[in-house]
């Protein structure tokens, strides 16, 4: 990938991480605790549990009329809007009531009912539980279709911050290796790595979550779809008839529904006036009854006043697909040991969105603690005039083997030790030009003036394909002090630009490397063969003089 492809992705990255990250930091949050939403209602005293009964009567089941009734009889004044059987409570179907059938979500009333003796057991977590609040933040924010839809957008920005991340992460991850965490490096390095293995480690958990919730945002107006065509079509002979009066058994249109799909348990029935229904109609939901297709639903509509199957269709393949997608994201059809499953990668998710966002804020102060750059690098970095000549061995050997460019920050006033080179050679210098004599195990890489045309970033690496001449020759060589700081040195260096965000204008390499050390704001003209490090293992200044002006 070229360089230019590669901050293109970088650009992507940061700024749809940016525009998401507190939307998905507030989706985890409320997620977490959503995942054990049953154990919540427990810990929260909100749970409504089936009475224990004689054995006489454990099995005993009350018809749905009765049902209907005791749930009917604890609101007055209300009409029945949905009856719903939980999978994992089905002896405790709840019943759904409002003064009107098309009475808004918000404003219903809700009855759980023993199913065993038709007694009515109290209502579920209302609004002013922690559950509903948790669980609203984490649909719609409160804001009704429009937060859902814009919490969709949101989860399409995070999958394509999640897919630029992969891109961006896959020249480190080729020349590093997966996953690889430097502790010994500064904090700043340390949370990036971790940034990026727990990212990977959670890559393939996001993009499922973020694609599923993306696409759940959307069923408000996938079941508009569906009642403006499929519904439409089959309830089109009752467009002219007067509304339902006298209404037959809901048990009745139960039995009917399983005739129609047998292989399938009712999930809840919708009574005429309802958005899942049609004024003459119930109609009941009929589901799956293995662990991925406990909602994958098929509704069958009997006329409402004489219990006979009005029209029976399967789902459009959207709905199938929203459906298909929402046990993927509830992470609810695999028991307790599943539940903690998504919790854990939830929470490394959190991590990763939290790295993120601290990897930003300190983008302009890497070394937070430590006072500002140029003040760590002072103390680091003695002035010493670069006349001087250190008693160095004119050849060292580097045997690094592997060519690895960790220059931080070309741009910055990052010092010049945090900058190096490792290339696998032995250097020795005449009083004309570099002499290069590659060891048996690889050879060494001059690296062309050519490179350091281009502006570098903060989080742009070097190409890994570098020019094996120089231009013109001698330009540049390059040797080792402790195995650590790597000394470049050149025949004529000259002065850059003292803006920190110029890009280098120069004929060589040690010029470049020089002129962006903190130890001058301005702009740095060292004399003619000399160069100034300081090496990172012994912390000792290093000058080197390569001979004579060219």
């Amino acid at each position: 990938m070229s360089q230019r492809a590669l901050r293109v992705w970088s650009i992507v990255h940061r700024w749809t991480s940016l525009v998401c990250t507190a939307f998905m930091l507030l989706l985890c949050l409320t997620g977490l605790p959503l995942v054990f939403g049953h154990e919540l209602d427990i810990l929260t005293g909100d749970a409504i549990e089936a009475p224990a009964l004689p054995a006489s009567q454990a099995n005993a089941r009350a018809s749905y009329d009765a049902v209907l009734r005791a749930a009917l009889s604890e609101h007055p004044g209300h009409v029945p809007q949905y009856m719903i059987w939980e999978p994992d409570d089905p002896l405790l179907p709840v019943v759904v009531t409002a003064p009107k059938a098309d009475t808004p979500p918000d404003d219903t009333l809700s009855t759980t009912v023993d199913a065993r003796t038709a007694q009515p057991l109290g209502m579920p977590p209302g609004k002013g539980s922690l559950k509903f609040v948790l669980l609203k933040l984490h649909v719609d924010m409160f804001a009704g279709l429009f937060g859902k839809l814009f919490l969709g957008a949101m989860g399409v920005v995070f999958l394509a911050a999640i897919v630029s991340g992969i891109v961006v992460y896959l020249p480190f991850w080729r020349k590093v290796g997966l996953g690889r965490v430097r502790l010994k490096k500064k904090r700043r390095i340390v949370w990036l790595d971790w940034h990026n293995a727990i990212g990977m480690l959670t890559l393939g958990w996001a993009l499922l979550v973020g694609a599923t919730g993306s696409i759940n945002t959307l069923a408000d107006l996938m079941l508009e779809a569906w009642r403006n065509d499929q519904l439409a079509q089959m309830v089109a002979p009752y467009r002219d008839k007067p509304p339902v009066v006298v209404r037959a058994s809901i048990d009745d249109a139960v039995k009917t529904a399983q005739r129609v799909a047998p292989e399938m348990i009712p999930s809840f029935v919708a009574f005429p006036g309802t958005r899942f229904a049609s004024p003459h109609h119930y109609a009941v939901w009929m589901r799956g009854d293995g662990i991925l297709t406990t909602r994958i639903m098929r509704p069958v509509l009997v006329d409402a006043s004489t219990g006979a199957l009005t029209d029976s269709r399967e789902l459009p393949w959207y709905l199938k697909v929203l459906l298909g997608s929402q046990p993927l994201h509830f992470g609810d059809f695999g028991g307790m040991p599943l539940k903690i499953f998504w919790a854990a990668f939830d929470v490394l998710t959190i991590v990763v969105l939290g790295s993120g966002l601290y990897l930003w804020l300190t983008r302009h102060n890497p070394r937070k603690g430590k006072g500002t750059s140029a003040a760590w690098s002072t103390s680091r970095i003695p002035q010493i005039n670069p006349q001087t000549i250190a008693a160095i061995s004119d050849a060292a050997t580097i045997t690094t083997p592997a060519v690895r460019f960790l220059f931080s920050s070309v741009h910055s006033s990052t010092p010049v030790s945090d900058s190096r080179m490792m290339l696998p050679a032995n250097v020795s210098m005449s009083s004309t030009q570099p002499t290069l004599r590659p060891t048996p195990l690889c050879r060494l890489v001059i690296i062309a003036r050519k490179v350091f045309s281009v502006r570098f970033t903060d989080t742009k690496l070097l190409p890994t394909q570098y020019s094996a001449i120089t231009l013109p020759p001698g330009d540049a060589t390059i040797t080792d002090h402790c195995s650590g700081c790597i000394v470049l040195l050149s025949p004529q260096p000259t002065g850059c630009a003292g803006s920190l965000r110029a890009r280098p204008r120069l004929p060589s390499i040690s010029s470049s490397f020089f002129s962006h050390a903190p130890m001058s704001r301005g702009d740095l003209k060292p004399s003619a063969g000399s160069g100034i490090c300081i090496c990172e293992t012994c912390g000792s200044p290093v000058e080197m003089r390569s001979g004579g002006a060219r």
